[in-house]
């Protein structure tokens, strides 16, 4: 959502839109997961991969950040072409 508002005031392309939503989620959830992880000693996370039937929390931790990526490109790819349409 906040890829799809920023991106919907900038004239950009739609590679570059889903590139800029992408890293820019990917980053946020990145920070996010390694500091509630680190904070409770990879506890939940390591239950989290097992759940998932992933080797380790490292895994799990790269899997969440590629899933928030694209959800935050997808974004920023619908605003590109939100703004050409408008």
């Amino acid at each position: 959502m906040v890829s799809f508002l920023i991106l919907v005031f900038t004239r950009t392309k739609p590679g570059r839109s889903f590139l800029a939503g992408f890293i820019g989620v990917a980053l946020s959830w990145l920070v996010i997961a390694l500091w509630e992880d680190i904070a409770n000693n990879h506890i939940l996370s390591t239950k989290m991969a097992t759940l998932f039937g992933l080797p380790g929390y490292p895994l799990f931790i790269a899997v969440i950040v590629l899933i928030g990526g694209i959800a935050g490109g997808m974004g920023g790819v619908t605003a590109s072409y939100v703004r050409r349409i408008v």
